[in-house]
C-alpha cells in the first residue's frame, strides 16, 4: 500500500500541489489549491513529497487560507525576509527547497475534521486527527534536528 493509499484510507483527498522555483533572483514556494476541499474549515492536511509525508498540520480557517499562509511564510524565509515577523524558520524553508528541487512537485492531502458526539454535545476532533497523523508518519519538518538528519537520507537524495 502506498502512502497515497494510506491517506485516502484515512479519509484524506488531494486538494493542492506544491512546488518551488525562481523569479529572477528571488526564490518562491507555491501551493495551488483546487476543489471543494480547499473551502473546508477545521481540517487536517498532509504535505507529501516523493513518497514521504513531510509536514502535517491543522487549520481552523479554510484550508486554502492556511495554504496561502504557507506560500507567504516559506517564500519570505527562502529569501531571508522573515526578520520583521515570525514565520517559517530558515532551516525549514531550506528543507522545503531541497525536497521540492529534487522531486519537482509535492501534493497536499486534506480532510474535514471528524465530528464526534460526546453525549452532551458534538466536538470536532481535528486536533486529535492531526496528532494521530504526526505519530503515524513522523513528518520530517516537525523538528530542526529531524530535518538536518532527513536531508541526508531523503528518498530521492541520489536522483
Amino acid at each position: 500500500m502506498t502512502i497515497y493509499d494510506e491517506l485516502r484510507r484515512f479519509g484524506m483527498n488531494r486538494f493542492a500541489c506544491v512546488n518551488v522555483g525562481h523569479e529572477g533572483e528571488a526564490r518562491f514556494f507555491r501551493v495551488v489549491c483546487s476543489g471543494e476541499l480547499a473551502e473546508v474549515c477545521f481540517g487536517v492536511y498532509a504535505f507529501v513529497v516523493g513518497d514521504c509525508v513531510v509536514r502535517v498540520g491543522k487549520a481552523e480557517q479554510k484550508l486554502k487560507s492556511r495554504m496561502a499562509s504557507y506560500t507567504n511564510s516559506v517564500t519570505r524565509s527562502l529569501n531571508y525576509r522573515n526578520l520583521e515577523r515570525p514565520g517559517t524558520p530558515y532551516w525549514e524553508a531550506d528543507a522545503w527547497w531541497t525536497y521540492l528541487s529534487r522531486c519537482g512537485t509535492g501534493v497536499v492531502y486534506g480532510k474535514a475534521g471528524s465530528v464526534r458526539n460526546l453525549g452532551f454535545g458534538e466536538m470536532n476532533i481535528f486536533e486529535a486527527e492531526e496528532r494521530l497523523l504526526i505519530m503515524r508518519y513522523a513528518p520530517l519538518l516537525h523538528s530542526e534536528n529531524e530535518v538536518r538528519r532527513a536531508i541526508n537520507w531523503f528518498p530521492l537524495a541520489d536522483a
